[in-house]
């Protein structure tokens, strides 16, 4: 990983495509989709600053979406993901 910015103010950053994945879950929302979803998920590459958003009717559809969001990373860049607590890390 790197840091960026000034000694005050630095943050890891990710060094390559995968290192680090944010995942994020809002809601639920005041108001529904017309599909019915409450809630949203988003993965964000911290590198290339990709994103992929999930929209869902429950929370409870988040550890499915995290298992497609996985399926779509290694199909879509040919690396594979493992989870590691918080944090989702490419596997070396």
């Amino acid at each position: 990983m790197e840091f960026m910015g000034d000694a005050a103010s630095q943050v890891a950053r990710a060094s390559s495509l995968g290192n680090l994945v944010h995942k994020d879950v809002k809601g639920p929302m005041k108001s529904t989709s017309k599909g019915g979803a409450k809630y949203i998920l988003t993965f964000v590459d911290d590198f290339s600053r990709y994103v992929v958003a999930y929209f869902l009717q429950k929370k409870s559809e988040v550890a499915s979406k995290l298992k497609e969001f996985m399926r779509f990373y290694e199909k879509q860049w040919g690396n594979a993901l493992c989870v590691s607590g918080r944090k989702t890390e490419r596997s070396s």
